[in-house]
């Protein structure tokens, strides 16, 4: 089973954030969460959401620790801030390249051969400017096109028109660097 994609994220936090929605200040944002939490399934995010709830709670027991319980008034509100603090504490489950391998086993299951040749070319494609990115060889926009070609072909409902369209314009990118290259 795939781990949730960024709208299942979204429709997860959004789950176990509800009974607190209205103690959220306006900084935070449940689609910024879900973006930053690729890697993490429902288990993590619910994590997440307890380390979150429990930063708040460390707070409010450090600023009210000498206060007046018959007369101070609490207010709470949870900040951008305390989701920081619990992402600085709890990780996702997986790991990039272990998703993205057992991904790739799933084609074989999922696709016809035609449309599996059309992943790993991509596939292939995106691991050429890993490489040449590690070597400084490429510059940002070539990576963020293989940024993007790699969430179209393992994030996102795929569009085999869409990936077979973005390898092209990824593999002119790199012919075009490669010709000023010599």
């Amino acid at each position: 089973m795939p781990p949730p994609d960024e709208a299942g994220r979204k429709a997860i936090l959004t789950t176990y954030l509800k009974d607190i929605e209205d103690l959220l200040a306006p900084d935070v944002s449940i689609d910024e969460l879900a973006a930053r939490t690729r890697f993490f399934v429902g288990a993590d995010l619910e994590a997440l959401v307890r380390e979150t709830k429990a930063a708040v709670i460390d707070e409010l027991t450090r600023d009210n620790a000498g206060a007046d319980k018959n007369k101070a008034e609490i207010t709470v509100t949870i900040t951008k801030e305390h989701f920081e603090t619990a992402l600085e504490r709890v990780k996702g489950t997986l790991d990039g390249a272990d998703f993205e391998k057992y991904e790739q086993k799933s084609w074989e299951l999922l696709y016809a051969k035609s449309r599996r040749d059309i992943l790993y070319e991509a596939v292939s494609l995106v691991n050429q400017v890993e490489y040449l990115k590690g070597r400084n060889l490429v510059d940002e926009k070539i990576v963020k096109l293989a940024d993007e070609l790699r969430d179209l072909v393992y994030w996102q409902r795929k569009s085999f028109d869409e990936v077979k369209e973005r390898s092209a314009g990824l593999r002119k990118e790199l012919e075009a660097a490669a010709g000023k290259g010599r």
